[in-house]
């Protein structure tokens, strides 16, 4: 079985790579929630990491991290079903 591939021109490429772009973007601005949230949690976790370590005897500072993703997992499947109305066992 051969496939008949047609050439495109620059004008049809270019069509194509805007369409995707934009459809990108589409979906970005959906998401963008979850991704400034893990930003800010991620910045919350080495800054308070950071004191416990430079200010504190506390031997392990990094116990900090495992608390912190269990509670953003669980967070972003609560958001994610209020919006959608679907059920994500994933994090």
């Amino acid at each position: 079985m051969e496939t008949m591939e047609k050439e495109m021109t620059g004008e049809e490429s270019l069509k194509i790579i805007t369409d995707m772009i934009n459809k990108t973007k589409v979906n970005l601005r959906q998401s963008s929630f979850h991704l400034l949230f893990w930003g800010w949690l991620i910045f919350v976790c080495s800054f308070s990491e950071y004191l416990l370590w430079k200010f504190t005897d506390f031997t392990h500072p990094y116990y900090i991290w495992f608390c912190v993703t269990r509670k953003h997992c669980i967070i972003r499947i609560w958001i994610q079903d209020r919006k959608e109305g679907q059920s994500s066992y994933l994090c």
